[in-house]
């Protein structure tokens, strides 16, 4: 059964194996990959034509699990949050689950439905808990849970949201050093505006990386969505639940505090499960 049927107990996988219909792209003699998450992951989506048979299963995933990535997605023009995306992780299990919240396609309040979201929601956002998200703009946009009702204000902000844009930069300085050619310290852990360093995306202290940067410049990939003729799932969504495992990948490289060798590890085994599958 597609994804399309909104069916919780019955989606499909995002399997590794939709990440390997891209093809890799060269930039300045540097090659890079689509995406290739760490595990792959089953993708539920709440909105309201989302069945409730089943929902009880995720809702006890949802109180196992202490750790999450958070990724939102915001309308250009209308500067409104139109859905936000979960992944549960957990160590001991060998895939994820990723949750998309549609809120284009809220139920209404009185529904079954819309009190069941609710009750997964508070089953995720518990102040013993942590929420990994990139920057401040995209905990912003979680506030638009408390405009549509899902949850109160008092327990968005007892969360405990922990951004890793600022954490990931100062990693990735410690972790890449700048070449001996360039005109700064290989010690550094700063941006210059003199760096030579083709892998230093930004030379001003003050700049910001974006969540595709990180991974570009990190892992040599880039997020890659698939035609929904091979995969069944909406681009939009795929784009939702690449960008949460993106930020899971980047986490765990931060969290065990990964060494330039074990990156490149993780970039050969990348390149040969592409090309022997």
């Amino acid at each position: 059964m597609s994804l399309n049927s909104n069916q919780p107990t019955a989606t499909e996988s995002y399997k590794r194996k939709f990440m390997k219909r891209g093809k890799p792209e060269e930039q300045n003699s540097l090659v890079f990959y689509p995406f290739y998450p760490l595990k792959p992951t089953t993708i539920y989506t709440m909105n309201c034509f989302t069945n409730i048979i089943g929902i009880d299963t995720l809702i006890e995933q949802a109180e196992k699990t202490m750790t999450f990535s958070i990724y939102t997605i915001r309308n250009n023009q209308t500067k409104q949050t139109t859905s936000i995306a979960i992944e549960f992780l957990r160590i001991e299990e060998t895939s994820t689950i990723s949750v998309i919240f549609d809120l284009l396609h809220r139920p209404l309040q009185t529904s079954p439905i819309f009190f069941i979201i609710h009750c997964l929601l508070l089953h995720i956002f518990k102040p013993e808990k942590r929420c990994f998200i990139w920057n401040d703009d995209q905990q912003q946009d979680l506030y638009a849970l408390v405009s549509h009702q899902y949850l109160s204000r008092f327990i968005l902000e007892s969360m405990n949201i922990i951004q890793l844009q600022q954490p990931f930069k100062h990693w990735y300085n410690k972790t890449i050093p700048h070449n001996k050619d360039c005109f700064v310290p290989t010690t550094s852990t700063n941006d210059f505006n003199y760096c030579i360093c083709q892998y230093c995306r930004y030379k001003c202290i003050n700049d910001a990386w974006s969540l595709p940067r990180a991974l570009h410049y990190t892992f040599n990939e880039f997020i890659y969505t698939t035609d929904e003729e091979f995969v069944n799932i909406p681009l939009d969504i795929q784009y939702s639940v690449i960008c949460c495992m993106t930020l899971t990948k980047l986490f765990v490289a931060i969290q065990l505090n990964w060494t330039q060798e074990q990156l490149d590890q993780c970039k050969r085994m990348h390149e040969h499960c592409l090309r022997w599958g």
